[in-house]
């Protein structure tokens, strides 16, 4: 599951994917304002602001402040 931030409105709310496929491809609607928008696939400009679950490890579930301090600990 994770928190995303609409880029319309701005207002953060949860998303859990309930189908299998790639995370960035899919299409979340704003239950405050009714725009419809991607979960990004560029880290930079991803929706996504943290994940509730913190049981994967690939790039596309994570932030980009995120992926920046899993660098660093490498």
């Amino acid at each position: 599951m994770f928190v995303v931030r609409c880029p319309s409105c701005k207002h953060t709310m949860r998303y859990q994917p309930v189908k299998a496929g790639v995370v960035s491809e899919k299409v979340k609607k704003c239950v405050f304002c009714g725009h419809s928008f991607k979960i990004h696939p560029s880290l930079v400009e991803s929706r996504i602001v943290r994940e509730e679950e913190k049981n994967t490890t690939s790039a596309l579930f994570h932030t980009p402040e995120q992926v920046k301090a899993f660098k660093e600990k490498q």
